[in-house]
């Protein structure tokens, strides 16, 4: 079933059951929302005004895995900083990642957007230290690890991007 304006809506709901209606609680009283695509400039300002994401990827037995991780956007790139552990050997193995950011103003108002792309470790010593104060500037404490006060991080922490092939979006308002 597609989504329908509120005009549509209003003209359609005689033919409804008022089971419907009731049972749907606030529906009764309000029309749909309508969820709208976004263009990719529109999903790219999302990414860039957020700093907080979820990282889905595919552990080595097909289950999905998703993880909440802090971020930065810029040339393309999500770059994201971890500790060795599950996301990464499941990124290790299986290159294909996708990384979803919302902003939500309430539960009728959101936006959100979702860049696929492939895994890329950073391990060139001067661009990684680049990388790790980027993020730092973001945020004051990204993990108990480290601290804004280390601009060189633990030495076992992995910075890494993903490369953005394809990014989508949608709103709700």
């Amino acid at each position: 079933m597609g989504f329908v304006s509120c005009d549509t809506f209003k003209a359609q709901r005689k033919f409804l059951s008022w089971t419907l209606y009731e049972r749907s609680g606030q529906f009764a009283e309000r029309c749909f929302n309508v969820w709208n695509k976004l263009t990719s400039d529109e999903a790219r300002e999302i990414l860039a005004a957020k700093h907080f994401a979820h990282l889905g990827c595919v552990l080595d037995d097909g289950t999905p895995y998703v993880v909440p991780v802090n971020y930065f956007f810029e040339d393309g790139s999500i770059y994201i900083h971890s500790l060795e552990g599950k996301k990464l050997d499941a990124l290790r193995n299986n290159r294909s990642a996708c990384v979803q950011v919302e902003d939500i103003r309430s539960p009728f108002k959101w936006k959100s957007a979702i860049a696929f792309g492939e895994f890329e470790e950073i391990e060139e010593p001067a661009k990684r230290a680049r990388i790790v104060k980027q993020l730092l500037r973001h945020f004051s404490t990204l993990t108990p690890v480290e601290g804004a006060a280390d601009d060189t991080a633990a030495e076992d922490l992995v910075v890494f991007r993903i490369r953005i092939d394809r990014l989508t979006g949608v709103a709700e308002n």
